[in-house]
């Protein structure tokens, strides 16, 4: 009799146990609600803010070697690019225009060709103030980007299993279960090495940038049962000026897949 209270307790604090993770996960959310609000709302935080540059179409991760232009040594032989100091990254620094330059694919509505989208590839120009300046319909012949550099991310994704002090997930509020976490091959589906998320959320991070703390929440999607494992679907990127150019610009830029958003002073810009 008393073997079956024993096992009776332990079935009921295995059902139970993840209706009390939930409601902590829920009252934890609350707490971090009084001070992290929506990224795309806009976000404040000492003298400066965070805003969202509206662009239409998806952001390329471009690597630093993408668009440099062959060069040759004095016996007409192709010097070899050092793959070792090549990093990646979303945003340009014009450093002759002194403007930033965005690599965008963007999808041509009603045009097919063996049912793909046609996409069609634009660097998007913006000043200092965060504002769209110039598009430009990329032509490899006529244009290139030569004399800009390409800005390091802060947040690399290989470091997302061990997070930069940059930035920290601080919290996920668990809003959607979804049970693909169990090995496709116990459903009877072939395709055993397929990716899926177990939660859709809210997750909330602090990011450092200009000394302050920048509070924020997104909607994004975690692959964790009940820990954070940092399995996350939104590619973050944190783009800060090189220190050869700190003094002409007090910016930095923020992305979140598709996103960008820049950090600037509040107010008026003054040149």
């Amino acid at each position: 009799m008393k073997k079956i209270k024993k096992y009776k307790k332990t079935i009921l604090i295995v059902i139970l146990a993840p209706f009390v993770m939930l409601f902590i996960n829920r009252i934890i959310a609350l707490y971090y609600d009084q001070t992290y609000f929506d990224i795309d709302k806009g976000i404040e935080s000492g003298k400066y803010e965070m805003k969202k540059i509206k662009i239409s179409g998806n952001l390329n991760y471009c690597g630093s070697d993408d668009h440099l232009i062959p060069k040759y040594d004095a016996d007409g032989i192709l010097e070899l690019i050092d793959s070792n100091n090549a990093y990646q990254g979303h945003v340009y620094l014009d450093t002759i225009h002194l403007n930033f330059i965005i690599d965008i694919k963007e999808h041509i509505s009603g045009s097919e060709i063996n049912d793909d989208l046609v996409q069609s590839d634009n660097y998007v120009v913006i000043d200092k103030k965060g504002q769209i300046i110039q598009r430009i319909v990329i032509d490899s012949l006529t244009y290139n980007l030569k004399n800009c550099l390409l800005l390091e991310n802060k947040i690399d994704k290989v470091q997302y299993t061990s997070m930069p002090p940059v930035i920290t997930m601080k919290h996920f509020l668990k809003k959607s279960f979804t049970p693909c976490f169990i090995p496709k091959m116990t459903l009877g589906i072939s395709n055993v090495n397929g990716i899926c998320y177990t939660w859709s959320g809210t997750a909330y991070w602090e990011l450092i940038a200009k000394n302050e703390k920048f509070k924020f929440t997104f909607e994004d999607d975690l692959q964790d049962l009940f820990f954070y494992d940092w399995f996350f679907v939104s590619k973050l990127g944190y783009y800060e000026i090189p220190k050869k150019y700190e003094d002409l610009f007090d910016i930095s830029f923020f992305v979140k897949k598709n996103d960008l958003y820049i950090i600037k002073r509040k107010g008026p810009y003054k040149d």
